[in-house]
């Protein structure tokens, strides 16, 4: 079964939702690095709580039982994942239609080694 085939079957449908949900942790993941997630790795800060949030659930390991899934509700399009093992951090919000990338990737930080 593939990740988008959990996804939707977590989810119980396949929905454009659940496909910004999905992109936006497959790009987090990507971006930041981030471990197979099966714990408290990573965190999500999503301003919504429609379909995509299940797809960050399945691909992350995010949830709210276990503290790693947040929501500041804004009604927008828009997740923030901190990746805590190589403490970095990624913000993406949804572009209208015909934007080359369907995100803009509004913030990436990645904290630096202290020296010895």
């Amino acid at each position: 079964m593939t990740d988008w085939e959990k996804c939707v079957a977590f989810h119980g449908h396949a929905c454009g939702g659940l496909t910004i949900g999905y992109k936006a942790a497959q790009y987090a993941a990507r971006l930041l690095d981030l471990p197979d997630c099966t714990d408290e790795e990573t965190v999500c800060i999503s301003e919504n709580d429609a379909c995509g949030v299940d797809a960050i659930q399945v691909l992350l390991g995010c949830s709210i039982g276990k503290g790693n899934l947040l929501f500041h509700m804004t009604g927008k399009q828009a997740f923030s994942f901190y990746g805590l093992v190589k403490k970095a951090h990624v913000f993406f919000r949804f572009k209208k239609q015909g934007a080359s990338s369907p995100f803009r990737e509004c913030g990436r930080t990645r904290k630096k080694q202290a020296q010895q």
